[in-house]
Order: structure tokens, then sequence, then C-alpha cells
């Protein structure tokens, strides 16, 4: 009888689960997805960005709104809020909101986008901070190109 031949073949160091044949016998292993130990919510801030915003002249009020912006920001930075959502969180009125997003975009905080449907749209200076994409240096092209359009559309 001839002798079984084995062979080792070395495991990756991370978790698998095992894929069994229905006689119980192991057909294969599938490496387990890896969990996002940050979970769904995140974005990175820059200190530099952070340090920068510090040294302006804005109220508690607008840093309210830029962090209920924050907690609404999506990939790549693009901002969608209601002006009745920030004034329902926060208990400010509509004219407020505005003056304070203005002010963000004065600022260079935020930049104004397209509009989509009835609503305003933001996109975060991706030089303060930054959620998303891997090409994060695309996203700072991107931002400087859509600032000099909604300047020369407003002119």
């Amino acid at each position: 009888m001839k002798a079984k031949s084995e062979k080792v073949v070395a495991m990756p160091k991370q978790a698998l689960s095992v894929i069994m044949d229905e006689d119980e016998t192991v057909s294969g292993y599938q490496p387990q997805r890896s969990r996002n130990i940050l979970g769904r919510g995140w974005v990175a801030t820059f200190m530099s960005g952070m340090e920068w915003m510090c040294q302006q002249d804005i109220t508690g009020e607008q840093w309210r709104v830029w962090a209920f912006l924050m907690s609404r920001l999506d990939f790549d930075n693009w901002l969608r809020v209601k002006h009745q959502d920030v004034c329902n969180v926060l208990g400010i009125t509509k004219s407020h909101v505005s003056r304070a997003l203005s002010r963000l975009v004065e600022l260079d905080i935020i930049t104004k986008g397209p509009m989509a449907g009835r609503h305003n749209t933001y996109r975060l200076n991706p030089r303060i901070a930054h959620r998303g994409a891997k090409h994060y240096k695309s996203n700072v092209v991107q931002y400087d190109e859509l600032k000099r359009r909604m300047e020369a559309r407003s002119r």
C-alpha cells in the first residue's frame, strides 16, 4: 500500500472560515471579512486644519453647525442637509443656519455645490477633514475645481 502524501500549506495570519462538504470533510477555507474597528461613521480630521479653524473668527453657533455637518458627512466630503434638519437638531432658526453656512463658505471651510432637488449641497474642504476615498489628493483637486466653478457661476 502506498503512503498518502501530505502537503503542508502555510496558513494566513487572518481569521478563516472553514468550508465543509456534505460528508463533513473540509473542502476549503475562506477569509473572514474583517470588521472595521471605526464602525460605520468616521471622519479623519487634520490637526493643521483644526488649528487653522481655531484661529478664525467663528462663533459658537457656527461651530455647532459645523459639528452637525461633520456628523452628516458623506464619502468624498459631500454634504446634503436640509436647513430644517439643522434647525430641529440644534434648536436654532433657519436664518441662523443660513448665516452660519454662509460664514463657513466665506471662510472656505465648506464650498457650495450643485443643487440636489430643492436642497443645496456642500463639500467640506478636504484640507480640514476627510471621509471616504482612497485618493485624498484627487479630492483636493476636485474641491478646488468645484470652488472655482461655483465662484464663476455666482459672478
